[in-house]
């Protein structure tokens, strides 16, 4: 038996979810400002987009600093993309790329 997933037919990839705006706090983290709508590969431009924050953090307060940032990037995301993803009715919304940006 063929299964597919379920999709929502209001939300498209490199859109936010309907009723979202992209100013509301839940996008602009999940999206990592936006990076997440581009087009094509979001993932790597949401890994991209995370390097100079990373690399002003380290830069500015060392690699124990950017620990604790990438530690508080990964609580606060795992927050946010639950309300996003239920919002998008997908199980895993291309968008969010908050999660590449606290391995990064």
């Amino acid at each position: 038996m063929l299964v597919t997933p379920r999709v929502s037919l209001r939300f498209k990839p490199g859109q936010l979810p309907p009723g979202l705006s992209f100013w509301h706090p839940i996008a602009l983290l999940c999206t990592w400002f936006g990076s997440g709508l581009l087009p094509k590969v979001p993932g790597t431009w949401g890994s991209a987009a995370a390097l100079p924050f990373a690399a002003a953090i380290e830069w500015a307060w060392g690699a124990g600093a950017l620990a604790v940032a990438a530690a508080v990037v990964f609580v606060v995301g795992s927050f946010c993309s639950g309300p996003f993803a239920r919002m998008a009715g997908v199980k895993d919304p291309g968008a969010i790329v908050v999660d590449e940006v606290a391995a990064q």
